[in-house]
Formats: C-alpha cells, structure tokens, sequence
C-alpha cells in the first residue's frame, strides 16, 4: 500500500497541496439532498464509504472543507449520532512518529486549536505507523495509515454570491421552540414518557408521534437534542402495529402490511429497517422505537425519549414517496 510510505513530515507538506474546487451546499438548516448538516454555523457530511484518511481529507476540501475538527462535548456527540456511532475519520494527526502519545503533539487539518477540547484515549496505540486518528462511540483512537474508513466533512456555510433585491416572501413558519426541516416542524420534549404518553403530548399540540420516511429525516432525529453526551438513542415512532396484518398490493407485488404510521402518512414498507430479531410477532409487544437506524419492537409502557411532528403552519401534509427510500 502506498500509504504505508508517507511519512509524517510528507503528510503535513500533502495536506496544503490541494485547493477548494467548489462551495458546498450547506445553506439551510437541517438536512439536504447532498447529505450536508447545519449546526452553529458550521456544515457537516458523513459518508458512510470507506477511503484513505489522505484521500477523505481531499474529497472534504473539493467541497471547501476539511475532515472534520471537534473543539467541543457537544460537536463530539454530534459528530457520533451522524455516523450513528459507527467508526470515522477525524482531521487529527500527530505531527511526530516519537510523541504520538502526548496529545500535544496532535494538530487538525483545518488549523483550529488542538486542545481546547479532546477525547484522545491512547489504549491502541501500539506502533509509530498510527499517526492518524478515527473517532468510534465519542472516543478518538489511533489508526494506520493504510486503514480506510468513513469520514465526516466540516465546512462552512456557503454564501450566496449576491443577495437578491426581490427576496421570496418567507414561508410558514413553525411555532417557538420547535425546528423546521422540509415542510414539517420538529420538537424532542426534555422528559421521557410511555407510548400513550407522548401520543397525547403531541396531539394537545397538533402533532403526532414522528413518521419517518427519508433518510434525511432519519438523520435529523438524532441530532435534535444533542446536551446528553450519548452516541446511541432511542425513540418512539408513531407506528401503529396492527392485529391482525393484512395483505396488501404495493407495485404488483403482494405484501403482508403490519404496521401503519399513525400520522396517517401512510403504511410502513421497508424504510426505516427492523434490526436483527425484529419485530417481534407476540400480540403484546406492539410499539416501535427507533435506535439509530434500525427499528425494534418494544412494551408500549417503557418509558422512552419522543418527538412531535406537525405541519409547518398553512401547510397541508406532504405525502410520503411513493416507494420506499
């Protein structure tokens, strides 16, 4: 493998060698079509395909970024939902083979300061070859040159080349307190609640338990409430087990239909995914949390973390796609 030739006085001249080709696309809160996130003033990207540390840092400034930089327990745990605690680079690097256990000898490719803030733990640490680093379950830990990995991006916020003298009038917005994504408003309540719990809660406020039916959305249920320093959660979802399941035909194909979302935005197909050994099939265990990204069946007493959907205000519901994401 090439990589496991570049050294590390090599890697620092590498890293200024390349320049931005072009502006990212973050310039709006939540999620958009290129996978980009908005949060306090910076653009983050996880891309779930393995690379080079060297090759990620490259395709991170095509886009006017870098790999991303954390100075902070709450960008770090933002950082762990985005890749739903999966294993990450990171733009550290340590800047001398001999000292790669003092965390001072650590910098970030895109120049911010290297210890206002760090997770480092050098428990696999094991060879002078490791200079870089990954992040996995809000720890940062050594790895080789050679190891490929996904990776977060972090950029700036794009800025629109001129301001346009006839702006569109704003659109609805969404009440205080709650976040705007897409035509819909958001809120995660600071309190955990059984199914029925919450089921009221949302509909005293003209909202539902969530729907989920993108992957855009999936991702945005994570990061709304990012002040416990966890990687992994849980939530309820408003989907409605039904007893019995009934058969239905979906694009000529005959399915057996056994949950419904209870926003009425229609019957689940597929998205979001079950985890191994779900659903469970018994006629007592009929709610649905999420975790991560994968869907488990659950008591409907457990008391659990929620969220509240609603239209954003003069909107009607958007219909769900067609088709499964």
């Amino acid at each position: 493998m090439q990589f496991l030739s570049v050294s590390v006085p090599l890697l620092l001249l590498l890293l200024g060698a390349a320049s931005a080709a072009s502006k990212n696309r973050c310039d709006s809160l939540g999620s958009n079509s290129e996978g980009w996130i908005l949060h306090s003033g910076s653009c983050y990207r996880w891309t779930e395909s393995p690379d080079y540390w060297y090759t990620a840092e490259q395709a991170c400034k095509a886009e006017d970024g870098h790999l991303v930089s954390i100075g902070s327990q709450t960008e770090n745990t933002l950082v762990g939902r985005l890749t739903y605690c999966r294993t990450a680079w990171l733009g550290r690097y340590g800047t001398h083979a001999d000292r790669l256990n003092d965390s001072a000898s650590y910098r970030w490719t895109d120049g911010s300061s290297a210890v206002a803030f760090q997770r480092h733990d050098f428990a696999k640490l094991y060879s002078p070859h490791q200079p870089l680093v990954t992040a996995e379950n809000l720890v940062w830990l050594n790895n080789l040159y050679h190891d490929r990995q996904g990776y977060v991006c972090k950029a700036p916020v794009a800025r629109q080349a001129k301001t346009d003298s006839n702006p569109p009038p704003p659109g609805p917005a969404c009440p205080s307190g709650w976040y705007s994504f897409g035509d819909y408003c958001y809120q995660q309540p600071g309190f955990k609640a059984t199914y029925i719990e919450a089921d009221f809660f949302c509909a005293g406020r003209q909202a539902h338990v969530v729907s989920v039916h993108t992957e855009s959305e999936l991702r945005l249920l994570s990061l709304l409430d990012l002040s416990e320093p966890i990687c992994s959660v849980e939530l309820w979802l408003g989907l409605v087990k039904l007893n019995p399941c009934r058969v239905d035909y979906f694009n000529g194909r005959k399915q057996q239909i056994c949950y419904h979302w209870a926003d009425r935005s229609g019957d689940h197909r597929g998205f979001p995914v079950w985890a191994a050994g779900h659903p469970k099939t018994d006629l007592v265990t009929n709610c649905v949390l999420l975790r991560d990204r994968n869907l488990l069946s659950a008591p409907c007493h457990l008391r659990r973390n929620f969220i509240c959907k609603r239209p954003r205000s003069g909107l009607p519901p958007t219909q769900p796609p067609t088709q499964p994401p």
